[in-house]
């Protein structure tokens, strides 16, 4: 739970400086609070699906990615959608923070992923070594 809460306020995090750099680069003055809860919302909604998608354990992570992918596609539209978005925001360009998210989420756990591989070979090359000790 403690792993999903910081990944959801990481992903959270990375989306509302996306579209803050979105509003200051082409000054859209659109942005604003009412921007922020949806966001927030779209997060707890991705992060809890891709608990479920994640519950199937698919055998081949590029399916897995690509599933993942259309699901975040999916809730951003439905959300934009929902909310007025795309009154504001070209859906292209909804679409695009997303995904530059959902990949720079994609990086940061395949780089903690390679840190714990890393420590698991490390421990068990000491257990190895403890073993032929005795």
């Amino acid at each position: 739970m403690k792993e999903w809460l910081k990944n959801l306020l990481s992903t959270t995090a990375l989306t509302l400086i996306a579209i803050s750099i979105y509003a200051w680069v082409t000054g859209d003055t659109s942005v604003h609070l009412l921007s922020i809860f949806p966001s927030i919302m779209a997060n707890i909604v991705i992060h809890i699906g891709l608990l479920i998608i994640r519950w199937f354990d698919i055998k081949t992570y590029v399916i897995e990615l690509a599933y993942e992918a259309t699901f975040v596609i999916g809730v951003v539209i439905a959300v934009g959608c929902l909310v007025g978005w795309f009154d504001s925001f070209a859906i292209w360009l909804t679409i695009s923070i997303a995904l530059a998210v959902f990949a720079i989420a994609c990086l940061i756990n395949a780089r903690q992923m390679k840190r714990d591989v890393a420590e698991i070979n490390e421990s068990i090359v000491r257990l190895k070594q403890v073993q032929l000790a005795n």
